[in-house]
């Protein structure tokens, strides 16, 4: 038997498996300690060129992990490379 309620991924079986477990805590955990960590490198040590620091909070603001994992990916090895910070 199934049973749900009306809010998204609240269904499970009648043997007692639902969605999550121990690792999904721990995972939005690491994803919001990971965004907030980028978050604030962007906007303490971004540079203010051509509007960068604004452009890449925003960017990572808004799209959250994403956008930080893209941060670290993209921008930060350059910055790091180009002003030693």
């Amino acid at each position: 038997m199934l049973s749900c309620t009306p809010y998204p991924l609240t269904c499970w079986s009648g043997s007692g498996h639902h969605w999550g477990g121990p690792f999904s805590g721990l995972l939005s955990i690491g994803s919001l300690v990971l965004w907030i960590w980028v978050l604030v490198d962007v906007l303490r040590n971004e540079t203010d060129d051509n509007n960068q620091r604004l452009i890449w909070g925003l960017v990572v603001g808004f799209t959250y992990v994403i956008g930080a994992v893209i941060y670290l990916i993209v921008r930060r090895p350059e910055r790091l490379k180009t002003a030693g910070k």
